[in-house]
């Protein structure tokens, strides 16, 4: 029981993390990429995984990926996250997403920290 509890907290932090993250990635995704938006975020802190799709104008179809395995680590004063395995809906040449670390910007962990 304690166990079914335990998941819908988790479960409720994670939609509620996600809700409040969303539109600040799509602001920063906009600016770098204008016409480029977050078109779902599921977080499952419990297995440290982040499914999202994300829509690009040089995209006909939107492409969903998955990072599993992410912890969330601080070097210098800046947050990264690091990342065990990335899955692409279909191949996407891009170097940026194919690695295994990624600078967090500030707005995000920012918005992030006030729900931990």
């Amino acid at each position: 029981m304690f166990d079914k509890i335990n998941n819908l907290v988790l479960g409720s932090k994670d939609a509620v993390i996600a809700t409040t993250v969303k539109p600040i990635v799509n602001l920063i995704l906009n600016q770098r990429r204008p016409g480029s938006k977050i078109l779902s975020l599921d977080i499952d802190s419990k297995n440290k995984n982040v499914k999202f799709t994300v829509q690009t104008p040089e995209l006909e179809e939107p492409i969903t990926m998955e990072y599993r395995g992410y912890k969330i680590v601080r070097q210098n004063g800046k947050y990264f996250a690091e990342v065990d395995e990335v899955i692409k809906s279909r191949p996407w040449e891009n170097s940026y997403i194919d690695g295994k670390r990624y600078k967090i910007p500030p707005e995000i962990v920012k918005a992030v920290e006030v729900l931990l």
